[in-house]
């Protein structure tokens, strides 16, 4: 059994090395698709392409147990510019327009929990290890940002609440 638990302990610490490290979880990938299949607050389907001179970067987490990730929480940060989350969604569906939060419940045990509500608009509970998309669009020709905690309170900066990393595009 200790020797299962090594191996375990070994595995995840390579799995995760190189990895950007959030509060949240870890990014596992950037996308740069051409276009996106959306689900329109209507349920209609549609195909959404950046704007001319513009790209779209995917950046693909891995959630932890416990932890939420929203599309307000992050922003893509080059120079003086802000870029936010157009898009928040899972990795298994289309981007929809709803979404705006998705949430992993933790094993432990409380007399109290502050678990989001499914039916609320948007917020979407998964399992631990499930992926989650934000979606931004960029200029094409920025070749890296960097991700910062977008919602800290006033009194702390970004990096005091969630770690940033700097992102090749």
């Amino acid at each position: 059994m200790k020797l299962y638990l090594v191996f375990v302990c070994v595995f995840s610490a390579l799995l995760v090395q190189g990895q950007s490290v959030f509060r949240e979880g870890y990014i596992i990938k950037i996308n740069k698709p051409e276009s996106i299949k959306v689900i329109e607050r209507s349920g209609e389907s549609s195909t959404l392409r950046p704007e001319k001179g513009n790209k779209f970067i995917v950046l693909n987490f891995i959630l932890s147990e416990g932890r939420s990730l929203g599309k307000y929480d992050y922003v893509l940060k080059a120079g003086a510019k802000d870029y936010k989350c157009k898009l928040i969604g899972s990795n298994t569906e289309a981007f929809n327009e709803i979404n705006w939060e998705f949430h992993v419940p933790s094993k432990l045990s409380l007399r109290w929990k502050s678990e989001p509500k499914p039916a609320l608009s948007g917020s979407r509970t998964v399992k631990e290890g499930a992926g989650v998309r934000l979606l931004f669009e960029v200029p094409k020709s920025l070749a890296k940002a960097k991700i910062v905690y977008a919602i800290a309170p006033m009194e702390l900066e970004s990096e005091e609440v969630s770690s940033s990393a700097e992102l090749k595009l």
